[in-house]
């Protein structure tokens, strides 16, 4: 997720609720692939597997306080920012 610095607070918490939703749909969506044993070869991957890999690692370990602070390093985000996309990798955690 990007810094959207030239946004109102309404418009980023919109984007937000977007993207719990949307995540939220496609866990919905995996979990009928798997319950009807579909094997779906063009499956986009999540943002966790798109994510810097040493930050994804760290989410996937439960340590997200150390990958706030890996990404806040890497990218000069804000606070709040960091918060809302870790979180959002969090979401994918298996």
């Amino acid at each position: 997720m990007m810094a959207y610095s030239y946004l109102t607070d309404d418009e980023r918490r919109q984007i937000k609720e977007l993207q719990d939703r949307n995540a939220k749909l496609e866990r919905i969506v995996a979990g009928l692939l798997q319950h009807f044993e579909l094997n779906v070869v063009d499956i986009a991957p999540t943002p966790l597997d798109k994510a810097d890999p040493e930050i994804a690692e760290l989410v996937r370990s439960g340590k997200f306080i150390l990958a706030m602070k890996l990404y806040r390093q890497k990218t000069g985000a804000d606070l709040l920012t960091v918060k809302h996309y870790i979180e959002s990798l969090s979401e994918w955690r298996e």
